[in-house]
């Protein structure tokens, strides 16, 4: 049979325990509204040698401290949350804390929080943030014309930094944080439309894709245009490409190394991890991207590099930096409005390339180790948003075609290509 339990009131928040023989300090914060509760005994005392009255008396003299000091420390979390601010929270508190992340992510963090959060809350005292204050933030976003994820990212710059004020027990009598289930409810119906508006977005045809590359020959960014379009590169991997990472006698682009600009002070060039370990990668070079890319290493030592960073890569501007991704887009803005096409960035060339593929018939297998992605199902996605017949009608990248379909899938079977993923 279980011990009786005997509780002898002594002082409020103090009891005896005789089934645990130790005090027990019970204490409800007035600052977080948290519970805590701390058992001092005598057990060891009495081993010891002390009387049971002595060790009792002891015992509850630690217990009596043990309480004092935490209605001091909640006395100290009052004074201190009156005086800080969000901003103060943020720049003093989370960002230190960032020092271990990636520096994209950090500047990710401080953007969002200084464009999003700021405006909203960044004078306030954090005691009086409200749920709110933090819908407002997400609802301006929405309204602003933000993406789903810009919106996400947001929200998890307000989470951190309200959980670490909780956890601080800073957050007045209430206690909670304020970023709440209804606070995320607005990013989830954002990424739903999204989702929703992405299915009802009509994909680049091959066409169109064409009546582009052809309006950008004499361009600057010409061959840039027509790699990513012919071979899926992600942004930073073409900026990050090498020549020791282009085989001719292999006929293959080896993707491993992913070259990342952050803008700002303290912001610059540098060379980060790849997307996913998916992303190393090896991709055939068709015929037409094969002859730009000698053309190219015949003339590679007109553009001397601004720094050992940049040695040996292959697309270097007049000053001996990679292309900026924003001066891609801006050049293909231009063209689009010549051309007569949606709006598009350099990454939409990358979709280019995968619907192709998926319409010359590329198993979505093959096609999820061209494009480098971690999840099956984000190629799956490829397939969902492409009109077969009207592709095919096309002939798929107009002068392309032949090239890319015999380059991709050998003369006579899909499974021809296999051989040539790494």
């Amino acid at each position: 049979m279980a011990n009786k339990i005997t509780v002898k009131g002594n002082k409020e928040g103090i009891c005896w325990r005789d089934d645990r023989k130790a005090w027990e300090v019970r204490y409800t914060s007035d600052v977080t509204g948290k519970r805590a509760s701390k058992y001092f005994g005598v057990k060891k005392l009495v081993k010891a040698g002390w009387s049971m009255a002595d060790a009792k008396k002891a015992a509850k003299d630690e217990a009596e401290k043990w309480r004092k000091e935490a209605i001091s420390k909640d006395v100290l979390a009052v004074k201190e949350a009156e005086q800080l601010t969000v901003d103060k929270l943020f720049y003093e508190r989370l960002y230190p804390t960032l020092a271990n992340k990636e520096r994209n992510t950090v500047a990710s963090y401080e953007t969002r929080y200084r464009r999003n959060v700021h405006p909203v809350m960044g004078h306030m005292q954090i005691a009086d943030v409200t749920g709110d204050e933090c819908r407002k933030v997400l609802i301006r976003m929405d309204k602003d014309g933000y993406a789903a994820e810009t919106m996400w990212r947001t929200y998890v710059v307000m989470y951190q930094l309200f959980r670490l004020a909780e956890d601080d027990g800073l957050l007045g009598s209430w206690g909670r944080s304020p970023v709440t289930a209804s606070v995320r409810a607005i990013c989830k119906d954002k990424a739903a439309l999204d989702a929703k508006n992405a299915e009802d977005t009509r994909q680049m045809t091959p066409g169109e894709l064409t009546a582009l590359l052809a309006a950008a020959e004499g361009c600057c960014y010409y061959d840039e245009f027509l790699l990513v379009s012919l071979t899926g590169l992600r942004v930073g991997e073409l900026c990050g490409l090498h020549w020791d990472d282009v085989d001719f006698d292999a006929g293959v682009i080896r993707v491993r190394r992913n070259y990342l600009y952050t803008a700002g002070a303290g912001g610059g060039w540098r060379e980060g991890h790849l997307k996913s370990p998916s992303a190393k990668r090896d991709i055939p070079m068709c015929s037409a991207v094969r002859a730009m890319m000698q053309e190219r290493y015949r003339h590679r030592h007109e553009r001397k590099a601004a720094g050992s960073l940049f040695e040996g890569l292959v697309f270097l501007t007049s000053g001996g930096r990679p292309t900026v991704a924003n001066n891609y887009n801006r050049k293909l803005e231009e063209l689009r409005r010549t051309v007569g096409i949606d709006h598009l960035s350099i990454h939409s060339l990358r979709h280019a390339y995968a619907t192709n593929c998926a319409a010359l018939g590329v198993p979505v297998a093959i096609l999820k180790a061209l494009m480098g992605h971690r999840d099956i199902a984000t190629t799956y996605n490829v397939y969902v948003h492409i009109n077969v017949q009207e592709f095919t009608k096309q002939s798929a990248f107009g002068r392309y075609n032949a090239d890319m379909k015999y380059t991709l899938l050998g003369e006579n079977s899909p499974n021809d290509f296999s051989d040539k993923v790494a």
